[in-house]
């Protein structure tokens, strides 16, 4: 019976709301945002998965960005991290390049490969659970995107109410800012 209960709470966009609102202790995962439905759910997906294709996958970032990053918080927060992290990989396939006269930049070149492989997984797997993935290694060029997004920059707890000038989760001081 409790099987039944967790496979109708973990489908769907109703999964991630409670109509009836938060259980008292309960805190929805780190970086959640319990207000996105299924088609946003779709564009966050989407806009992590443009990361393998490259040059068209950046204007295809850019574009769905751009077009909807005024109507939904979540779609501009992860649309900058996605856009930081291709910005980063530009960044660090160009140092491979440049290395490769003194025969390492091979080996950094195979590593943002890999980097960024497991970026696409990380990234599209936290977005179809409504959850920001803060990508490794990233130089934030867009400024400081869980924060912009109400989330604790060091460990992507969601801050949304709290009141506290610490983040629950890991003691990190929340800056004024957020």
């Amino acid at each position: 019976m409790s099987d039944q209960n967790q496979g109708t709470a973990s489908t769907g966009a109703q999964g991630a709301q409670n109509p009836q609102g938060p259980q008292p202790g309960a805190q929805p995962p780190a970086g959640a945002n319990v207000n996105i439905n299924v088609d946003e759910k779709t564009l966050l997906i989407l806009l992590h998965v443009t990361t393998v294709l490259g040059p068209v996958g950046l204007v295809a970032l850019l574009v769905i960005w751009l077009t909807k990053k005024d109507q939904s918080p979540a779609i501009n927060a992860h649309g900058k991290a996605v856009l930081n992290f291709q910005l980063s990989l530009l960044i660090y396939y160009f140092v491979g390049i440049v290395l490769t006269f003194v025969f390492i930049g091979v080996f950094v070149i195979i590593a943002v490969m890999v980097l960024a492989v497991y970026g696409v997984i990380m990234g599209a797997m936290k977005a179809s659970k409504g959850e920001l993935f803060k990508y490794p290694l990233t130089i934030p060029i867009l400024g400081r995107v869980m924060q912009q997004a109400g989330m604790c920059a060091k460990c992507g707890y969601n801050l949304a109410g709290v009141t506290g000038g610490v983040c629950p989760e890991c003691g990190t001081p929340i800056s004024s800012k957020v």
